[in-house]
C-alpha cells in the first residue's frame, strides 16, 4: 500500500459519507414530513395530550343594602382532594413512526364545606381536559344530583345549610396521547358579567397565567401497566413510586397542604421509531467505515493482502446497501426485523466478495469481524437511547488499543515503501575459467602421424 492507493481509499470514504448525509437528510425530512401530516389524522382519531384542571366551588348568597338585594361570592377551597387515573397504554403505528396512544380511567372525590354562617347555593365546575374526545361512563354527581356537559365545562349547584358538607364524585374513560396531567391551576372569572353564573374556572397548564394553587390534603395516585416512567416539564415529582406486583408503576402525589404553580403528570414511554433510528445510523456510518477501512489497511499492510481502491469502493457499497435497505424497509416491517435483514444483506455482500478477492482466511479472520463490530454493533447501539454514545466510544477505544498492540514493532517505513520489502537478489556465480586451444601434431603426407 502506498501514498496514492491510501488518497483514493480516503476519497471513496469521503464520497459515502456525502451519500450517508443525503440520505440522513432524506429520511429525517420524509420522517418530520409524515409526522405534519399523520398526527392530526392520530389526534382525531384517538386525542390528544390531556390535563385535567382541578374542579372550583365556589358558593353565592344574597344580602340585603338598603332597597336592594346583592349576590355575594366566595371561593371554596375542597377539604378532601381523592383523585385516580388508570393508565394503560396503547401504542398506534403510523408509516415510520409510533405514536404513544393511552387510554385513561379518571376518577375524583371531593368534598367542601360551607364556609358561611348561613344557607348558601354552592357551585361546583369542571373543565374537561378537551372538547374534542369521548367521554365513557361520565359521571359528575355534586351532592347527589347529576350534571351533564355543557360543551367542555361542566357545573353543577345546590342549596347547602349552615355548617353543611357537599360531595363531588367525577368519573369518565376517554383517550389521550404522550402525556396526562392533573393541574391544580390558576383561576379565573369566566366572561359573564353578573350574577350566579359568573364562577373562577381552571386555567390549563401553560397558559402563562402565573396563578399558585393551594390544595389540602392532596391524595392523587396514578397507576400505569408500564414500567418506564418519565414526568412532563414543569411538574411535580410524587412523593411515592411504587412497582405494581403485575408490572407497571404506582405513582402518588400525597401531601397535607400544597401550594403550587406546578401540575402533577406522567409521560407515556416512546417506542422506538424507526424514522428518526434510521437518519441517526445513517448520519454516524462515515465513522464505522472509517474504523473498517483502517484495520483492512493496517492488518492488510502487515500481512501483504493489500486491496485495490477498486475493492474499497465495492466495499463501501456494501455498507451503505445496509443504511438503504433499512431506511425503506422500515416502512413495512417491524424494525427488528428490517434490521436483521439489512445486516445479513451487508454481511452476504461483503462476505462472499471479499472470499473471492482474498480467501476464506482474511475473510473469516480479518473482514467479517470487523463488519460485524463497525457496521453491525455500531448501528446496533442507536437502540439503546442514552447509551450510542458510549457504546461507540468504548468499541472504538478497544479497537484501537488493540491495533495499536498488534502493530507496534511492525516496519512502518517498508511496508509502505512499496507494499513489501526489496528482497535481495542472489550473488552471481562465479564466470568459468577461459578455455584454451589444443595444438594437434602436423601429419606426413600419408596422413600418419610422424613416430617417434
Amino acid at each position: 500500500m502506498n501514498a496514492g492507493r491510501i488518497v483514493w481509499v480516503m476519497l471513496i470514504v469521503g464520497g459515502a459519507s456525502i451519500a450517508w448525509a443525503i440520505l440522513g437528510q432524506s429520511v429525517s425530512r420524509r420522517t418530520l414530513e409524515a409526522n405534519q401530516r399523520l398526527r392530526a389524522q392520530v389526534e382525531g382519531l384517538w386525542g390528544t395530550p390531556l390535563a385535567q384542571p382541578s374542579p372550583r366551588f365556589w358558593a353565592t348568597w344574597e344580602v340585603r343594602e338598603g332597597n336592594k338585594r346583592t349576590t355575594r361570592r366566595e371561593e371554596v377551597r375542597a377539604e378532601i382532594n381523592q383523585v385516580r387515573a388508570d393508565l394503560k397504554l396503547d401504542l398506534r403505528r403510523k408509516g415510520l413512526l409510533w405514536y404513544r396512544c393511552y387510554r385513561v380511567s379518571f376518577t375524583g372525590d371531593y368534598v367542601i364545606s360551607n364556609p358561611q354562617g348561613r344557607a348558601v347555593t354552592a357551585h361546583a365546575a369542571m373543565l374537561l381536559p378537551t372538547a374534542n374526545a369521548v367521554y365513557e361512563n361520565f359521571r359528575f354527581e355534586f351532592g347527589g344530583k347529576q350534571a351533564t356537559p355543557a360543551g367542555q365545562d361542566v357545573k353543577a349547584s345546590l342549596s347547602l345549610a349552615a355548617k353543611g358538607k357537599a360531595r363531588l364524585k367525577v368519573h369518565y374513560e376517554t383517550r389521550g396521547l404522550e402525556t396526562w396531567q392533573y393541574s391544580f391551576g390558576a383561576t379565573a372569572v369566566a366572561p359573564v358579567t353578573e350574577g350566579p353564573e359568573a364562577y373562577p374556572m381552571p386555567l390549563p397548564p401553560g397558559t402563562g397565567s402565573g396563578g399558585v394553587a393551594n390544595v389540602r390534603n392532596l391524595d392523587l395516585v396514578v397507576t400505569t401497566d408500564f414500567d418506564r416512567v418519565n414526568f412532563p416539564p414543569r411538574t411535580i415529582s410524587p412523593t411515592t413510586n411504587e412497582e405494581l406486583p403485575g408490572g407497571g408503576r404506582k405513582l402518588t402525589w400525597r401531601f397535607g397542604s400544597l401550594i403550587s404553580g406546578f401540575a402533577a403528570g406522567v409521560e407515556v414511554p416512546e417506542k422506538l421509531d424507526a424514522g428518526p433510528v434510521a437518519s441517526r445510523i445513517a448520519f454516524f456510518a462515515p465513522i464505522g467505515l472509517l474504523f473498517f477501512v483502517a484495520v483492512l489497511v493496517i492488518i492488510g499492510a502487515m500481512q501483504g493482502r493489500n486491496l485495490h481502491p477498486m475493492h474499497h469502493f465495492f466495499l463501501a457499497a456494501a455498507f451503505f446497501a445496509f443504511h438503504l435497505l433499512f431506511a425503506y424497509l422500515a416502512d413495512h416491517l417491524a424494525v427488528g426485523v428490517t434490521f436483521l435483514i439489512a445486516a445479513a444483506t451487508s454481511l452476504v455482500l461483503v462476505g462472499a466478495y471479499v472470499w473471492r478477492a482474498l480467501g476464506a482466511g482474511f475473510t473469516l479472520k480479518v473482514i467479517l469481524p470487523s463488519q460485524l463490530l463497525f457496521l453491525i454493533l455500531f448501528s446496533y447501539a442507536f437502540f439503546f437511547q442514552g447509551y450510542t454514545g458510549l457504546t461507540i466510544t468504548i468499541a472504538s477505544i478497544v479497537t484501537l488499543f488493540i491495533l495499536m498492540q498488534v502493530t507496534a514493532k511492525v516496519d512502518w517505513e517498508s511496508k509502505f515503501a512499496g507494499g513489501t520489502a526489496p528482497r535481495q537478489m542472489p550473488p552471481m556465480p562465479p564466470a568459468p575459467p577461459p578455455i584454451l586451444p589444443v595444438s594437434t601434431p602436423a601429419s606426413d603426407d600419408n596422413g600418419a602421424a610422424p613416430q617417434s
